[in-house]
């Protein structure tokens, strides 16, 4: 054999498992925990925005002001839920992916609980009977919860996924 080449592949040393906090497992955490305090922060913003709307409008309040408001307040509850897996994971403690896994559920969850109560919501007039003209609140309240729903399916699939199949996440978390 020449001392040039490489030895077969049968004979090379196997790689270590993966272990520790990194790669995809990283990215996660750093969406879940720094990007997640920036979206609570938006929502909190959004929470408050709405409270005054709901206040000046007062007794006229409409469904959808109250949607808007119970949406903001269910998504910034599922960011603390989610930070707090994140820092789960980043300290590698006990139960953390199972943080996790209920966090990506619970997204899942909030998405299709929006898209249904914003459609609900564009259905029903400000006297709060059934409107008559379906199509135009439809188009222009459920459109853009549509899309949420769809990305944060996505994003929740694709998340779960990897935790539930990831060999690093499973050397790292087996003795938590």
């Amino acid at each position: 054999m020449n001392a040039t080449t490489a030895p077969p592949q049968s004979v090379r040393a196997p790689r270590p498992p993966l272990r520790g906090v990194g790669g995809w497992l990283a990215l996660f955490i750093f969406g879940t925990v720094f990007l997640g305090v920036l979206f609570g922060v938006q929502h909190f913003s959004f929470i408050l925005r709405d409270l005054k709307a709901i206040e000046t409008e007062f007794p006229r309040i409409r469904g959808v002001a109250v949607a808007y408001l119970l949406d903001h307040v269910a998504w910034f509850v599922g960011r603390c839920y989610g930070i707090y897996a994140g820092w789960l994971l980043w300290k590698i403690r006990p139960g953390a992916v199972d943080a996790t896994k209920r966090f990506l559920v619970l997204t899942m969850l909030l998405a299709f609980v929006q898209a249904v109560a914003f459609l609900v919501a564009a259905l029903i007039d400000s006297n709060g009977s059934w409107s008559a003209m379906v199509p135009t609140p439809v188009n222009s309240y459920s459109q853009p919860q549509l899309v949420t729903f769809v990305d944060s399916l996505a994003y929740a699939t694709v998340w779960y996924a990897y935790f539930v199949r990831s060999g690093r996440v499973q050397n790292t978390y087996a003795d938590s």
